[in-house]
């Protein structure tokens, strides 16, 4: 009887956290990159890229996590690409700091987490520069060249915060530095441009409903460091195994509920 019971619980755990694991792997992917900044000072670049669905939402965490000490212009991340497949149409983003970071270097401190003015986002279907960025799909806060503009802005109502001139996608400024990064420091406007520590968030509407099995969907994504696309740019590696976590917890569990039954039984 036990050991009927058992099985039957087993097979209904193992039902749900097979579920659980799926819709997690689905709804959640973590792309990582690291590698040193060979254009100039030779830092150790890392960078992170969180993928997730909710509904028909999308949205993305870029981070900065290098621990390494960041002074030059190209340690600055800058943009984002990446493929989906099949392309989905992604609609009114919206940029903002994320919680738990904040700007540094900033001659009149902001209360303001709105980021929709300084940095673009833009789709082209054969790819954001040829045979150089071969991704559909991008966000940056610099021009890259060229390759964003000012029409690609992600709020083009919204101000723009930056102090130094220009008009935004432009330069360096809001790009992204990690929490190693000491304010007004490092070469040329590394020490004065307006900077973002840890992470930007991005949101997107995904047209005709949620996306199924992120992990699946997403390829082809790549850091951009600097202002121009000669700079920097690092492939990223998916990361997340949600499924994997959920089964070893699945055997613990299993086998604490097996020891308290025939704990149960011997009593």
């Amino acid at each position: 009887m036990i050991a009927s019971t058992l099985h039957a619980h087993r097979a209904l755990l193992l039902a749900g956290v097979l579920a659980a694991a799926s819709t997690g792997a689905g709804a959640s992917v973590s792309f990582v990159a690291t590698g040193p900044n060979t254009y100039s000072g030779g830092h150790t670049l890392a960078a992170q890229a969180i993928f997730d669905v909710s509904g028909s939402v999308l949205s993305i965490t870029l981070k900065n996590i290098s621990t390494d000490t960041l002074d030059r212009p190209s340690d600055v991340l800058m943009g984002l690409f990446f493929d989906l497949a099949p392309p989905y149409t992604l609609s009114s983003p919206t940029a903002t700091r994320s919680a738990g970071s904040s700007y540094v270097n900033l001659a009149t401190p902001s209360s303001s987490t709105n980021l929709g003015g300084e940095w673009a986002y833009r789709y082209s279907a054969t790819g954001l520069s040829g045979s150089t960025v071969t991704a559909k799909y991008g966000v940056s806060g610099s021009g890259l060249g060229g390759t964003f503009g000012a029409g690609d802005r992600i709020c083009s109502a919204c101000p723009e915060l930056s102090s130094g001139g220009g008009s935004a996608p432009d330069g360096l400024d809001y790009g992204i530095v990690s929490n190693s990064y000491v304010a007004n420091t490092g070469s040329g406007v590394t020490s004065t441009v307006e900077l973002v520590r840890n992470s930007i968030s991005f949101m997107f509407n995904v047209a005709g409903g949620s996306i199924l099995n992120l992990g699946a969907v997403i390829s082809n994504v790549s850091f951009q460091y600097g202002t121009a696309l000669d700079e920097p740019r690092l492939a990223g590696v998916k990361i997340s195994e949600p499924a994997s976590a959920a089964l070893l917890a699945l055997g613990g569990l299993l086998s604490c509920r097996k020891r308290r039954a025939m704990a149960g039984s011997a009593a």
